[in-house]
């Protein structure tokens, strides 16, 4: 869990799942090409990225599954409490994100960027909302919390901001109505 958020570059990377071992492992390694060769690198993490053409096969992120579901009328699941917090950031935020460093790879390279908006939405809001936004007949139901999850997950995007200009632009309520309506023509 975060020491405390909104979460800066500098926070203790503890890892609490394979994903997240796999995720610093490949950071690490890229880093290192940067120490050892001045290899252009530049690091992004992404806190909570949605939007359309998100994939749905497998173990979807909660934000489709939540929009399909709403979409059928069926029941919304939220693991554990629904407390737990993200920090959810609309996909061409991202995607600008990623732009700014490509255009600016002198001054990125090196470097390690934070990207998201934030802003913590609880789970439960964001089933609500969801519900509310695809005039969903769906019930919540709650089910046991998944193994090593996050109470919370914030991102501080003060170095990007500084260092590149970026923000992001799209709040919560236009990202889901944006993906709502992409969802709905699938």
């Amino acid at each position: 869990n975060p020491k405390y958020v909104p979460m800066d570059e500098n926070h203790p990377l503890n890892p609490r799942s394979t994903y997240a071992v796999t995720k610093l492992a490949c950071e690490k390694h890229c880093m290192s090409m940067w120490e050892w060769y001045k290899y252009p690198v530049t690091i992004i993490r992404n806190f909570n990225t949605y939007g359309e053409n998100q994939n749905l096969k497998g173990y979807p992120a909660v934000i489709p599954a939540f929009i399909q579901k709403a979409l059928r009328d069926q029941p919304l699941v939220v693991e554990g409490d629904g407390e737990q917090t993200r920090d959810f950031m609309y996909v061409s935020d991202a995607v600008n994100a990623y732009k700014m460093v490509i255009d600016n790879v002198g001054m990125a390279k090196g470097e390690t960027f934070n990207i998201g908006t934030g802003k913590e939405t609880r789970i439960i809001d964001l089933a609500r909302k969801i519900i509310e936004m695809t005039a969903s007949e769906s019930k919540i139901t709650y089910a046991a919390s998944r193994p090593g999850d996050l109470r919370s997950l914030c991102a501080n995007t003060n170095h990007i901001n500084k260092k590149l200009g970026w923000e992001p632009k799209t709040n919560i309520e236009e990202g889901l109505k944006r993906t709502i309506e992409w969802y709905k023509k699938i």
